[in-house]
């Protein structure tokens, strides 16, 4: 019997599915199935998929069900992901792998503290909802005072989530001690020598949260049992999809993909993030070579009036016109996430919202270059990832899936990267570089197979690498 495996994503709004058939090489796609996302109990939405692509009824309990004749791997962002908080003490180091951790790992980060926390601070941050509280900080056997009173400060909260220690080791029973009464999971210290980032343990234990908090209501615990198989968080899928093709795909070796949903643009990238160069020096952490970056703000429909608020500057350098009639536009979607445009002139804004928020979101994501003098001479800080090499730009998610955006997105990246987002000279801005995609070749994952093929892709590297490439479309073709 072909061996053929089957793959869900559970998204916020669409829950899509595809069977695959596992070739030597590659997997080739038999079916596509999708349906709206059944908010209230996950797993309807699920079922209705697995029984288009395979024929069968979906029957929770699996005992109705023919043996197993298909692998079902499923990947999850609805409730809009895990959203987590992250407690820190230098931002330039501890915060900043801490967020690095969250990303790669799927998390949404909402808020943050760096130094001491202070009670204001915290109660800001519980606003936010997060799921979990990232608690880093000091090398092994470093600052201890800090963390202390940091862990008081949580001790002392009305926090009812997950609070995950990944700070200095040397301190780890005394936070525990603390925290006692308070659900806590504990890592290695994700810095446990200055600049020696291991995130991946700490990666690995907020995905198991991910399992606890969104697995556990909305039928996904039935979901799982079903498919005898834990589910990833879809960012992290996508992650491992992208860290698959920097490993196996020849030429692949610095790219970027934009996820643009309707409530967050995940942006990642793959290639080296320092590249050095006569002047050029190193300022902070050296960011690694796959990374991830999510904006809660950026986004087509539920973020919508965010989007427009930050990327005004922008915005009023690419509409001919008063904004007022876009942002008529925007509060409409924005209340009506299901909103389709209907009009030329309403094509036309999703198309400049879409780039806007690709801009942004490779803005953030990047690094920079900032002029500077020492007694020496003239210098140049880099902060942040190199993105200037990238070779291959991907649009995928909802909108970037369907339409071609290379040209303009290509031409604004250009022009950013030396203007800033408002896309004109500033003043004081003239010694600062944004280091955007250059002449990245763009290409559509029209398919958006990408987070589907994430979910196999430590089963078959290989295949669903190939897969994804295959199925990209160049800008060129219509």
């Amino acid at each position: 019997m072909i061996e053929e495996i089957i793959s869900i994503d559970i998204g916020s709004t669409y829950t899509k599915g595809a069977r695959f058939r596992i070739l030597e090489n590659r997997l080739e796609i038999v079916r596509r199935a999708s349906t709206p996302t059944t908010v209230e109990n996950l797993e309807t939405g699920f079922g209705q998929v697995y029984s288009a692509l395979t024929g069968m009824p979906y029957q929770s309990s699996g005992s109705s069900n023919e043996p197993q004749k298909y692998k079902v791997r499923f990947s999850s962002s609805a409730k809009g992901g895990l959203r987590m908080a992250a407690v820190g003490i230098v931002p330039d180091l501890t915060l900043q792998i801490a967020r690095l951790a969250a990303w790669s790992a799927g998390a949404r980060v909402v808020a943050d503290s760096s130094y001491k926390l202070r009670k204001e601070v915290l109660e800001r941050m519980l606003e936010k909802a997060p799921d979990i509280i990232l608690f880093t900080g000091g090398t092994d056997g470093g600052n201890e005072d800090t963390v202390l009173w940091n862990a008081r400060i949580l001790a002392y909260s009305e926090f009812k989530g997950t609070i995950l220690y990944a700070g200095n080791q040397a301190i780890r029973s005394d936070v525990c001690s603390i925290l006692e009464g308070k659900r806590v999971v504990t890592a290695p210290n994700v810095m446990p020598r200055v600049g020696d980032i291991q995130i991946e343990e700490t990666r690995q234990k907020i995905q198991e949260i991910f399992l606890d908090t969104i697995v556990a209501g909305k039928g996904l615990s039935h979901v799982q049992e079903f498919c005898q198989t834990e589910p990833v968080p879809t960012p992290a899928a996508v992650f491992d999809l992208v860290e698959a093709l920097g490993q196996y795909q020849e030429g692949w070796d610095r790219f970027c993909v934009i996820d643009l949903g309707g409530a967050t643009t995940d942006f990642y990238s793959c290639g080296e993030p320092f590249l050095g160069g006569e002047g050029i020096v190193l300022k902070g952490l050296r960011e690694p070579r796959v990374k991830r970056t999510v904006e809660g703000d950026l986004g087509l429909r539920i973020s919508a009036v965010s989007l427009f608020e930050t990327a005004k500057p922008f915005l009023e350098q690419i509409v001919n016109g008063p904004l007022d009639v876009l942002f008529g536009y925007v509060s409409r979607v924005a209340s009506d996430p299901g909103w389709l445009p209907s009009t030329v002139q309403e094509q036309g804004f999703d198309q400049i919202l879409a780039l806007a928020a690709s801009v942004l979101a490779a803005v953030r994501h990047g690094g920079m270059l900032e002029e500077t003098y020492t007694p020496a001479g003239r210098i140049y800080l880099q902060s942040g990832k190199d993105l200037r090499p990238s070779t291959i730009l991907v649009g995928s998610g909802g909108y970037l899936s369907q339409f071609n955006l290379g040209v303009e997105l290509r031409s604004l990246l250009q022009k950013v990267s030396l203007s800033g987002v408002g896309g004109y000279k500033q003043e004081g801005r003239g010694n600062r570089i944004h280091l955007l995609p250059e002449k990245a070749l763009y290409y559509r994952d029209s398919s958006y197979l990408f987070p589907l093929l994430g979910n196999v892709v430590k089963e078959y590297p290989r295949q669903a690498v190939l897969t994804a490439v295959e199925n990209l479309v160049p800008e060129t073709t219509s």
